[in-house]
């Protein structure tokens, strides 16, 4: 996957992904992703937009069934 394909833009990490031969752009929330991780709200713990991008690109399979469903 291309480096810029996966990107942050304040809360949301965005990809550009190919889903049933359609280019579609997926936004990924913040808080999608601290409630997927289980991460306490109240712990004030902050991914950082390295950390939800990585997420994002080791869960792809993750994102594109989400979006597809």
């Amino acid at each position: 996957m291309e480096n810029d394909s996966v990107r942050t833009m304040g809360d949301r990490t965005l990809v550009d992904l190919w889903i049933e031969g359609k280019s579609r752009a997926i936004s990924v929330s913040r808080q999608a992703i601290e409630a997927y991780l289980r991460l306490p709200a109240d712990r004030g713990t902050i991914l950082t937009e390295d950390d939800r991008r990585e997420f994002v690109r080791t869960h792809l399979s993750l994102v594109v069934k989400a979006a597809s469903g």
